[in-house]
């Protein structure tokens, strides 16, 4: 059954099972306090790059190379906290080009993107082990023939890991499109694999349609009530409560929600 994992910024006495944390800033101590606080609830967790902060907020072409060191000193740190209790994912870093005023930046994405896991894989994968680490399938937005095209190029990479990402599928509205790239990727790709952010009418479409290797996804659409962001810690839980009743009713495994009591 698809899981449904998603950010623990914000939830400072409210813990869940299925987790993604990142080390942007002060997001490296608040997520290390809450593994701390939530170790016994947390099944399994996903270490993401904040792409968002990076390419979206910043406007950044590529990774610094000090900020790949941080990222895997994260890791460790993520593994020290969580022991055995939790079985630990990190996305390898990947380029997107979904946000607007990026698309020229294709297909160097997609060639920056193989260069990290290849580096990866020469370097980190075994010395961050037990982490399992996520390979990205990168592309255009909205361009299932981009994504495909690149998953046979290096097919021979991506067969070794374990569970691939999906890239460019959080930025976009064109549901459909969307659906019908995942549906591709289901249809080609030999593994399990996790879908980025994508919007609940996307993932509604798209387990429709019964998909067998669709392992996880993320997302914080909760985090908005129309087009007002919730920072109210209260408003957040309620509306990822209702959120998570709307997952279930199409067969998304959703995690449990434990409240912490001081």
């Amino acid at each position: 059954m698809t899981k449904f994992f998603t950010s623990v910024l914000g939830f400072k006495a409210v813990c869940f099972d299925y987790a993604v944390v990142n080390p942007y800033g002060s997001n490296y101590s608040e997520c290390v306090s809450w593994l701390r606080r939530c170790r016994r609830h947390v099944r399994e967790v996903l270490v993401d790059t904040a792409v968002h902060k990076l390419f979206h907020d910043h406007n950044l072409t590529d990774y610094p190379q000090w900020y790949i060191h941080h990222y895997v000193r994260f890791i460790r740190h993520v593994l020290e906290v969580v022991g055995s209790s939790a079985k630990v994912y990190y996305a390898i870093p990947d380029i997107p080009v979904d946000y607007e005023g990026r698309e020229f930046l294709y297909p160097y994405n997609v060639e920056r993107t193989v260069h990290y896991i290849q580096l990866f894989l020469e370097k980190y994968v075994d010395a961050l082990k037990p982490a399992v680490p996520v390979a990205v399938v990168q592309g255009r937005r909205d361009d299932v023939r981009s994504v495909i095209d690149t998953y046979i190029r290096y097919e021979d990479i991506y067969s070794q890991f374990e569970l691939i990402g999906v890239g460019p599928t959080c930025h976009s509205r064109n549901y459909r499109k969307l659906a019908q790239m995942l549906l591709a990727v289901e249809r080609t790709v030999s593994r399990r694999y996790h879908a980025f952010g994508i919007h609940y009418n996307t993932l509604k479409l798209f387990m429709s349609w019964r998909p067998e290797k669709f392992y996880s996804f993320d997302s914080t659409a909760y985090y908005w009530i129309g087009r007002r962001r919730i920072r109210n810690p209260k408003e957040r839980l309620e509306s990822l409560s209702k959120y998570l009743h709307k997952l279930k009713e199409i067969g998304v495994q959703t995690p449990r929600i434990v409240l912490l009591t001081t």
